[in-house]
């Protein structure tokens, strides 16, 4: 599937679920794809959107894409999830498990949390929003929609300090 063909499925799949988002929109250092929009027009969460995600994408991958959208978190001053990473039948907390063994997509939401970086997840059409280790939204057919609110506020760190806002 092509970027533009994934754009098109979220933007219906945005749609259906009556979120109120802007597509293209400008930053001081690009475009992103996707911004979720509060009330008075303000941004609230970005969507990079890359394609063909999954559990094998590389870890230079990821860090470029997390690049990227620290870029975009810092120019807009709201977090920014990169996505939409196909999982499978995998479950959404599997994304920010760590260990022995942690996977390039968990260090990612991991380390990439430290600068308002996360993983946007797909598991045929129910999503989940993962930032800083913990799942902040998402979609089950066991706990229908849940929704963290608190988990979205942005995190800025003076040496040792974090502070979210």
């Amino acid at each position: 599937m092509t970027e533009a063909q994934l754009q098109t499925s979220l933007r219906r799949q945005f749609g259906m679920r009556n979120w109120h988002f802007a597509e293209q929109f400008e930053t001081g250092s690009g475009r992103i794809d996707f911004v979720f929009l509060d009330s008075e027009n303000k941004p609230k969460l970005g969507i990079e959107i890359k394609r063909e995600l999954s559990w094998d994408t590389a870890a230079t991958d990821w860090a470029d894409y997390l690049e990227q959208a620290q870029g975009y978190s810092r120019d807009l001053g709201v977090p920014v999830l990169v996505g939409p990473m196909q999982i499978g039948n995998s479950s959404f907390r599997m994304l920010h498990h760590g260990g022995a063994h942690l996977s390039a997509a968990a260090a990612m939401v991991i380390y990439g949390g430290r600068s308002n970086v996360g993983v946007f997840a797909l598991r045929d059409e129910a999503m989940g929003f993962v930032l800083r280790g913990k799942v902040f939204y998402s979609e089950s057919e066991f706990d229908g929609e849940v929704f963290h609110a608190e988990h979205l506020k942005m995190v800025y760190s003076c040496n040792s300090l974090k502070v979210r806002r």
